[in-house]
């Protein structure tokens, strides 16, 4: 997929975006990270609206797709194991995030 090879840091982040929602993992430090990740990666490599829809959407197929291939009971391992390792990526950024804006 052009999305994801061309700008495969970002398509990770709506992926693993999409993850915590398939999951039950959004919560507001891993939502305040997603957004950190994702204004940075666009920061760092402006896209179109256009370039930065496609993105978007062909990782939110792919997590539709994977999904639906672990199927429900398959569902629960996965977001133990990957919906976690993704929510634990989010909240340590974002922990640090805030702990480096503190003031002393």
């Amino acid at each position: 997929d052009a999305a994801h090879r061309d700008y495969p840091d970002l398509y990770q982040a709506y992926y693993d975006e999409g993850l915590l929602e398939y999951c039950g993992l959004q919560t507001r430090e891993s939502m305040g990270s997603f957004a950190l990740r994702r204004d940075e990666l666009l920061a760092k490599t402006p896209l179109s609206a256009a370039q930065h829809r496609t993105v978007r959407i062909a990782a939110s197929i792919k997590i539709d797709y994977d999904y639906q291939d672990h199927g429900l009971s398959g569902s629960r391992q996965w977001c133990r194991t990957a919906g976690h390792e993704a929510y634990d990526r989010f909240v340590a950024r974002y922990r640090a995030q805030a702990h480096s804006n503190a003031v002393p």
